[in-house]
């Protein structure tokens, strides 16, 4: 039994760890527990919850609640089963806090929100190499909705996988070297990038004015492409754009710059590092020949291509170490 518990707190340290660098705040209220069901379709007594984590929506400036599922699973046991039975107990979770007094009392209080389900799977034996999304979506759709008739649709839950937990673990000890190194500024502000978003043609989504401390956005945790931005006083920014695609083509870098263009990066950067998390091999010459080709697609006036050359010239791009969180069930359960 303590096994089991010293193996299931895994997950739950390992949130403690990431998900505060995502500027998300866990939430000071009862963890690892559970709270009275208050639908009776739900056909349930009560509804888990392991942890709540909170951020600013940084377009809305609303506040959202994440409620977290946390599992510490070998490879063997992430089979579509499992975890589409996760996601069916977390819609259910997540449907029922709406309108639960007693989650509200515990987590939020009366100010208004929005809730989302999170289910985070920490693969405890580092041999799961498939795409969980893929692996289950099948198993996901065939049950969806004839055997899911309670639960109200359009439910936003988020997965993070075996494969973003080494993403992000390896992200910030990559920014924990930079910034040993002095090799990024050492400013106070610093968050998430986040662009203007244009929904429809008469709505659109303003970015923030500062990014001091802006968080990740959920639907942006399994992105190929997370933008971190640094700055100080002035008016221009240096970042850090980490990279999970594996670079295999001109086209996949010449995409990737009309990305920082249209979302004005490169007009507001002092520096921008591409850091990349898998790369090819060939990533490396095709990165600098796609620069060439973009510069020379951009117009037929040569001053133009010399002048989006010149722009393109900020950009780097680098590897970054691959680093997998680790723990040991005898060090989890001996005493802090």
């Amino acid at each position: 039994m303590a096994e089991t518990k010293n193996i299931g707190e895994m997950a739950a340290i390992l949130a403690r760890k990431i998900l505060p660098k995502l500027y998300w705040e866990e939430v000071q209220g009862p963890a690892d527990t559970s709270w009275p069901c208050e639908k009776p379709e739900h056909k349930k007594k009560d509804h888990p919850t392991d942890a709540v984590y909170r951020f600013i929506h940084p377009y809305t400036g609303r506040e959202n609640y994440i409620i977290f599922d946390f599992k510490s699973m070998a490879s063997d046991s992430i089979q579509p089963t499992n975890i589409v039975s996760s996601l069916k107990s977390m819609a259910l979770t997540l449907d029922c806090s709406k309108v639960s007094e007693t989650w509200n009392r515990r987590y939020a209080g009366d100010a208004s929100h929005d809730n989302i389900g999170g289910l985070l799977v920490y693969n405890r034996d580092d041999a799961y190499k498939r795409d969980l999304a893929r692996h289950v979506e099948g198993k996901l759709f065939d049950s969806f909705p004839e055997q899911w008739p309670q639960v109200t649709k359009r439910q936003e839950i988020i997965i993070i996988d075996p494969e973003t937990i080494t993403f992000l673990n390896s992200m910030y000890s990559d920014l924990a070297e930079l910034e040993s190194e002095k090799q990024i500024p050492d400013m106070s502000k610093r968050g998430f990038f986040h662009p203007n978003k244009i929904l429809n043609d008469n709505e659109r989504l303003l970015a923030p004015l500062d990014y001091y401390e802006t968080p990740l956005l959920p639907d942006q945790i399994d992105s190929n492409i997370i933008f971190r931005c640094y700055y100080s006083e002035s008016e221009k920014f240096d970042f850090l754009v980490y990279y999970r695609d594996k670079g295999e083509s001109h086209e996949e870098f010449m995409y990737l710059f009309d990305q920082l263009i249209s979302y004005q990066i490169v007009s507001q950067a002092n520096t921008i590092q591409i850091r990349a998390y898998d790369p090819v091999d060939d990533a490396f010459p095709l990165f600098k020949r796609a620069k060439e080709l973009f510069a020379a697609y951009s117009s037929h006036d040569d001053f133009i291509v010399e002048l989006m050359m010149e722009r393109l010239d900020m950009i780097t791009f680098t590897s970054f170490d691959k680093k997998v969180p680790k723990f040991y069930e005898v060090e989890v359960g001996m005493p802090k």
